[in-house]
């Protein structure tokens, strides 16, 4: 038995059309497209294969982003508590920066006052200062106002108001 012989089916001419101007740019687009079709592929598999590591970087960040979310909400009562006291402490500096006499009417206060009294408000509003304090003994109230009278700092000291 002959083997069967192997038939060919080539529908480009090799001999006449291989040599002509046609031929040459046909098998050169052919040719071409073949390698565009590789790169294509290549990179549609390097999408696909990129996927996989772009998809486990998104889980980790979310993962990333709630821890610190929660950190944040963990801090936001301390850090409300911090602002107030910030704007408290504006506050009071602009209010020394305005009236610069106040801390030496206070300490020059502080320092003649009887320790049996207590002080429980200040306030100092155009060159007047105004003092609630607490007192155990109408002695003590006397001898503040004795105090305060030989001081040369301070001037038309009065008692407005006396509770018992």
């Amino acid at each position: 038995m002959a083997a069967p012989k192997k038939q060919v089916i080539n529908l480009l001419p090799q001999e006449e059309f291989a040599a002509s101007t046609t031929g040459r740019v046909l098998a050169w687009i052919l040719s071409t497209f073949r390698v565009i079709v590789v790169i294509t592929e290549m990179v549609v598999m390097a999408a696909f294969l990129s996927r996989f590591y772009l998809d486990s970087r998104i889980t980790n960040l979310n993962d990333e982003i709630k821890t610190t979310q929660s950190t944040v909400k963990a801090f936001e009562s301390f850090e409300k508590d911090f602002r107030s006291a910030q704007f408290k402490l504006s506050i009071t500096k602009s209010l020394i920066n305005q009236q610069p006499n106040v801390l030496s009417y206070l300490s020059n206060l502080a320092s003649h006052t009887p320790d049996e009294i207590k002080f429980q408000n200040f306030n100092y509003a155009e060159k007047k200062l105004t003092v609630k304090a607490l007192s155990p003994s109408e002695i003590s109230i006397a001898q503040l106002f004795a105090n305060l009278k030989q001081n040369d700092t301070f001037s038309g000291i009065q008692l407005s108001q006396l509770n018992s």
